[in-house]
């Protein structure tokens, strides 16, 4: 694996506010894409909080941006893998009701339910449940969620050789604790933190929420990386279709009006299925730009190529010797 620069809790640690909901959810997006991998490949985490999920920083443009891992599987299992898996797994925090309730007889959607804990903790700093032991970590989700329904109970019964009763509880609703979070956020959580893990969002499923829409199809092209990979030129070249050609000759008579443009200039082109018309001003800019950066300027290349010209034209054979003539 890449070396990181610290897990995603001491990353926290480091917090004296919580993080914005724009940076929250791009990380939870990588963990999220990373969590929907590991499922579709036959493997579930069983332990997933905010030590094993690993951050590394990368300083862009806008400002420093997280790339965010899955880290540590000692406790990894295969999905195919028939139950009863081991008893006690995962850490108690984060830890699924099924895990809880039932003799080893759980599955995948345990790692989602971790998941939506720490999709919470990125938003508040604190963790949502907290308990010195499963009973408290039962009773903490059922006085967020409410206590689980007879037919609920009835699903784990088979698996628990214990009597399963709990206290009523009548749940407070989630928007009391995140009163700043977007609805579709709320969704989100509530579909990752169903009680009964049948109920429960798949990370197939979580990876196409809605909540992610934005970053989806934010697939902008920065100014800094256009390439002819994204650049698709219009002039004559080989290749280009009719319906193309069309289409730039109907928008080069909608742009012939436009003062001090360059319409047959080899710098227009068509990116993104927007023709643009550089005008002889940004066209100046450009070269100019390319000549300070990459010193493309034609003259000075050639001058590079043959920087002995000028030293030989300055020596003179003085007695026998080259020296410099001035």
């Amino acid at each position: 694996m890449d070396l990181m620069d610290m897990s995603l809790y001491d990353y926290m640690q480091t917090r004296s506010r919580p993080f914005s909901e724009a940076r929250v959810r791009k990380m939870l997006y990588q963990i999220v894409l990373g969590l929907e991998h590991l499922h579709q490949n036959d493997i579930f985490h069983r332990d997933v909080k905010p030590e094993n999920i690993l951050v590394k920083f990368h300083d862009g443009i806008v400002g420093r941006r997280e790339a965010l891992q899955l880290a540590d599987f000692g406790s990894a299992a295969r999905i195919t893998n028939r139950p009863p898996f081991a008893i006690y797994i995962a850490t108690r925090w984060y830890r699924a009701p099924e895990c809880m309730l039932s003799l080893g007889h759980y599955g995948p959607k345990m790692d989602v339910w971790a998941v939506g804990c720490c999709f919470y903790e990125m938003l508040t700093l604190k963790p949502l449940f907290q308990g010195e032991n499963e009973l408290e970590m039962l009773d903490a989700i059922h006085t967020l969620l409410g206590s689980p329904s007879g037919q609920v109970l009835e699903r784990f019964k088979p698996l628990n050789v214990n009597n399963l009763k709990f206290p009523n509880r009548r749940g407070i609703e989630l928007r009391l604790h995140l009163p700043l979070l977007n609805a579709i956020g709320i969704d989100l959580m509530k579909r990752m933190l169903v009680y009964c893990p049948e109920r429960r969002i798949s990370a197939k499923n979580l990876v196409k929420h809605v909540y992610f829409e934005d970053i989806m199809k934010r697939k902008k092209l920065s100014k800094f990386s256009l390439s002819h990979q994204s650049i698709q030129y219009v002039g004559d070249e080989a290749g280009s279709t009719v319906r193309q050609a069309s289409q730039a000759k109907n928008n080069l008579k909608q742009y012939q009006k436009v003062p001090g443009s360059s319409v047959s200039s080899v710098a227009s082109y068509q990116t993104n299925n927007t023709f643009h018309i550089l005008s002889v001003e940004e066209q100046k800019r450009i070269n100019k730009k390319k000549e300070r950066m990459w010193n493309m300027n034609p003259a000075s290349m050639e001058k590079q190529k043959h920087p002995y010209r000028t030293a030989r034209k300055q020596m003179k054979l003085v007695d026998g010797k080259w020296s410099i003539w001035s």
